[in-house]
């Protein structure tokens, strides 16, 4: 999708209508979105991946990207610390 992200949007699309819960899926579209600059589409598509799986820091890392290039920073800025914070607990070794 970074060559031609506009070509990959159909596909995408067709895969969350097949199965709505595909994490991964969603991703994708949003990122493919975001760089064709339909920024509003991308947080759309990532809202239910979030709730889908609030603990996958790249959800909130791309949130937060789009936030940010959409002049939202008081959301960006929720959107990275809590990027931080999970990316925190994936890297902290257990009982620490």
């Amino acid at each position: 999708t970074h060559n031609r992200p506009e070509k990959a949007i159909p596909a995408l699309q067709t895969s969350i209508q097949w199965d709505p819960s595909a994490v991964p899926a969603r991703i994708s579209l949003a990122k493919a979105l975001r760089q064709t600059g339909r920024r509003s589409e991308a947080l759309e598509v990532l809202k239910p991946a979030e709730r889908a799986d609030p603990k996958d820091p790249s959800i909130h890392y791309l949130m937060g990207q789009i936030y940010r290039e959409t002049g939202n920073t008081a959301l960006a800025d929720q959107e990275f610390a809590t990027f931080r914070l999970l990316q925190k607990k994936i890297t902290t070794p257990v009982g620490q």
